[in-house]
């Protein structure tokens, strides 16, 4: 039964993402009537997003990045994290460019 209401309330959302009902954001009778508010940020969606724009080209296939809060971890562990994290990111830079074979290593 839950399921169910689930679902009707899902099918009743836009497709877009946005969240609001598509029988009222679709009606031509709404147009003007939304803005955007950003001034909710969400630091662990930030962090994943910063992730993704500099980091996942060097992550390995199949990484799966999971979001953990830091300020639970200690000093040393993040300065541990953060050598791995310019380990990894020096790996990658060495296998895209080998010498003599230009980018992405290919003649």
């Amino acid at each position: 039964m839950l399921l169910h209401a689930h679902s009707i309330y899902k099918g009743n959302l836009c497709g877009c993402g946005c969240g609001q009902w598509a029988p009222e954001s679709h009606d031509p009778l709404t147009t003007g009537h939304y803005e955007i508010d950003d001034s909710t940020v969400c630091n662990a969606g930030a962090a994943l997003q910063e992730w993704q724009k500099s980091d996942a080209e060097h992550a390995e296939p199949g990484t799966i990045p999971v979001v953990r809060k830091v300020a639970d971890v200690s000093a040393t562990d993040l300065e541990r994290l953060e050598r791995e994290r310019e380990k990894r990111r020096a790996n990658a830079t060495r296998k895209s460019v080998q010498p003599g074979r230009g980018e992405g290593g290919l003649a």
